[in-house]
């Protein structure tokens, strides 16, 4: 049984749905199909990715030893690399319990070319998130419960983080680097 897949709406979006480790490894068959994924879908106007555990939490120690599932090292290893050669628009993440935005990153430095990491999965127990002066690769974070909405304008996206008081929470456009290229 396979627990990843893509998930295609026509040729306009594309979800690219990834198992964290919990009952396929990271490393090995889904980081083989995750790279032949992406290059299928390379002319897709957005592409974004979905993980379960964070490559880059807002709460837990992305550093720590004794936490390996749970911290993203694999992810970053082996998908942040891919998510960057094949220019994926966002990745969509959870796990944390928190509201955090990261900067756009290439190789885990902020740059205004790289990917943004959206979630972290607010339901359940939030937790407090780290600040983004503790993470530099964090932009924003919040202890709070969020949904975020996105919408899909030809090459734009608007990511809106709304929290349960109906609050916004968060705000950021991003534009597609392969829309632009269908006209």
């Amino acid at each position: 049984m396979l627990t990843f897949a893509a998930l295609d709406f026509g040729d306009y979006l594309s979800l690219v749905l990834m198992d964290t480790g919990h009952i396929a490894k990271v490393k090995g068959e889904q980081t083989s199909w995750l790279e032949k994924t992406l290059a299928e879908r390379r002319e897709v106007p957005h592409l974004f990715g979905v993980n379960h555990v964070p490559c880059y939490p807002s709460y837990r120690n992305p550093d720590a030893e004794d936490e390996k599932l749970g911290v993203g090292q694999d992810q970053r290893e082996q998908w942040c690399p891919l998510f960057e050669k094949y220019k994926v628009d966002v990745v969509l993440e959870h796990h944390d319990h928190t509201f955090k935005r990261t900067h756009p990153l290439t190789d885990g430095r902020v740059d205004p070319y790289g990917v943004n990491y959206l979630g972290d999965g607010s339901w359940g127990k939030v937790r407090a998130p780290k600040r983004p002066e503790d993470r530099p690769y964090l932009a924003k974070t919040s202890e709070a419960y969020h949904v975020t909405v996105h919408r899909l304008e030809g090459a734009r996206r608007f990511h809106v983080a709304i929290e349960d008081t109906g609050k916004i929470a968060d705000v950021i456009t991003t534009v597609s680097k392969r829309a632009s290229k269908r006209g």
